[in-house]
């Protein structure tokens, strides 16, 4: 059954994305931010892209964060160790999917890896929605505490922003905060 997969990605919707934890009371969880991501999946460039291929690499690129936690860079936990983490809380969801769905479990891990690399159009699209997302959950929460919380060190994110698409929302996006 993969019940015991759901219960444990149920675990998404309460685990807080730790990176607004310094500056926001009750910030978006795992889960919101995952969703909106994958929004952006859909929302990809038409040349070249596949959009199916993004929005499952949206859906599952933070499942790891079910067994592990969000790990915030401002941990000091090095890249290396927080792949290592990610990678084992992958294998477990791997193990959780053997008995019932064992191929969804590769496809997951193999979604994940290839999310990491980002050498494919889908993984780079992919990584840098999830940086242009950053930033628009940083403007919606200076526009929800009408100025009080500046946010602007999550707009040098920017340079991370290099579609046309992206730079197009990314000039739109910054039009609104000022």
């Amino acid at each position: 059954s993969p019940l015991p997969f759901m219960h444990l990605v149920q675990r998404l919707k309460h685990i807080p994305r730790t990176g607004w934890l310094r500056f926001i009371e009750n910030p978006e969880s795992v889960a919101a931010h995952s969703y909106r991501l994958d929004l952006f999946g859909c929302l990809a460039p038409q040349d070249g892209v596949d959009r199916e291929k993004c929005m499952f690499m949206g859906l599952v690129h933070d499942l790891a964060e079910a067994v592990v936690g969000d790990i915030p860079t401002y941990a000091g936990v090095l890249k290396e160790e927080k792949h290592r983490r990610e990678a084992l809380g992958f294998h477990y969801i791997c193990d959780l999917l053997a008995p019932s769905h064992p191929e969804f479990g590769k496809k997951i891990i193999s979604s994940w890896k290839e999310y990491e690399e980002g050498k494919t159009a889908e993984a780079k699209w992919m990584k840098e929605m999830d940086k242009f997302e950053c930033m628009l959950q940083a403007s919606e929460y200076e526009q929800d505490t009408f100025g009080e919380k500046n946010l602007e060190e999550f707009q040098g994110l920017s340079t991370k922003i290099h579609s046309h698409e992206g730079k197009e929302w990314l000039s739109i996006l910054q039009g609104e905060r000022r």
